[in-house]
């Protein structure tokens, strides 16, 4: 706490404020508060007391300004300016000097663990990167139903010879991004970029029915095909295709590195995927029999040729209305359910009515043409 005359001289100054300033109390009593400021600050200073002065425009409050450390450093403080009258009727001024050094040390941090925190989120999948926040030490996990695909750009391995760097940057940008986007709709994870390849599976899993994962797998392949030809069509001189291979199966998944993380995939299923990719046909995705076993019935699969051993197929198109079998069949189950409990309604009321006529005596009442209830029985 600062109290100085109308005139900035400080009259006063508490022990707290002048050690902030490295100096003693007794050394800033008669000197001008702007002396401890910046030069541009001090400036600022004067004139807002100028127009309390002659104008009685009302202070600006909790102010930031810089303020220099007897030693020649600087620190930001925040000012808050009061004004009353002294014993004599003069005006004089307390200033309230509030030391924001640890506040912006605690602002940088959060802003800097938040970079960090965002940075995480981009590079692993967002379940990983909160695991990894609370438990560096053990990022890695067994699945036993993984959907995994590689997707390969056909034709973008010659491009750097034909654009300059910063074009062929753009391109893969703007397609993974387009990817991105694709899969955020599907509900996927992206695992990494490789090159000119994208790898996609729904580890860690967002639900617990793998089967919709296939098939969500199986549609996103789909229509990242149909997005690379929209993007050939904006661009007369692109010719680029994707080339897919797609397994299903069990994998080891978890997180390397110290520095640089990255979450990746390993085991038969990941292998055979990308080999479905290296023996594939371009503008399809290959898939393995492992595949079509699970998600068969939903989508047409044209079978594969070929000398090897292992069995594969193309992936052609959805089949029917696009809803899955699965999901047809759980609202079959529902509506089924419902009829059986409307039928079961109707067979106790009749049970009811038989019930209540055996106890009760009619008679055809020939006056009135209608049917008479005894007496003794009503």
């Amino acid at each position: 706490i600062f109290v100085t005359s109308k005139d900035r001289l400080i009259k006063r100054v508490n022990k707290s404020a002048a050690l902030k300033f490295g100096r003693d109390q007794e050394s800033l009593i008669n000197i001008k508060l702007d002396s401890l400021l910046s030069a541009d600050d001090a400036e600022w200073l004067k004139s807002e007391i100028d127009q309390f002065l002659n104008d009685g425009l009302p202070f600006y409050d909790n102010i930031e300004l810089e303020a220099k450390h007897r030693d020649g450093t600087s620190f930001m403080v925040s000012l808050q300016i009061s004004e009353l009258r002294d014993d004599d009727g003069d005006i004089v001024f307390i200033f309230f000097v509030n030391d924001l050094t640890e506040q912006k040390k605690m602002i940088e941090l959060e802003v800097e663990r938040t970079a960090q925190e965002r940075l995480l989120m981009n590079v692993l999948p967002k379940a990983v990167a909160l695991q990894l926040k609370h438990d560096p030490e053990h990022i890695a996990d067994y699945y036993a139903n993984t959907s995994v695909l590689f997707a390969h750009i056909v034709g973008f391995a010659s491009m750097p010879q034909k654009l300059q760097p910063r074009k062929v940057v753009e391109m893969l940008n703007e397609l993974f991004g387009m990817f991105d986007n694709i899969l955020e709709k599907h509900n996927l994870s992206k695992i990494k970029t490789a090159g000119e390849t994208y790898v996609v599976a729904n580890v860690p899993p967002r639900t617990t029915d793998h089967f919709d994962d296939c098939v969500r797998m199986c549609d996103f392949a789909l229509e990242l095909r149909q997005a690379i030809q929209e993007f050939n069509k904006k661009r007369s001189q692109s010719s680029l295709e994707l080339r897919m291979g797609m397994n299903y199966g069990p994998v080891v998944a978890g997180v390397v590195g110290t520095k640089q993380y990255l979450f990746d995939l390993w085991g038969e299923t990941v292998t055979v995927a990308s080999e479905m990719v290296d023996c594939g046909v371009a503008g399809r995705c290959h898939v393995s029999k492992a595949v079509v076993d699970f998600v068969g019935n939903e989508f047409l699969f044209e079978k594969l040729d070929q000398a090897s051993e292992t069995e594969s197929f193309l992936l052609k198109r959805r089949l029917g209305s696009g809803v899955s079998s699965k999901t047809l069949r759980r609202a079959s189950s529902a509506s089924s359910h419902r009829s059986e409990r409307s039928r079961q309604s109707l067979r106790e009321s009749l049970k009811a009515l038989e019930f209540a006529i055996s106890k009760t005596d009619f008679a055809w009442d020939e006056s009135s043409s209608s049917v008479k209830i005894s007496e003794e029985k009503r």
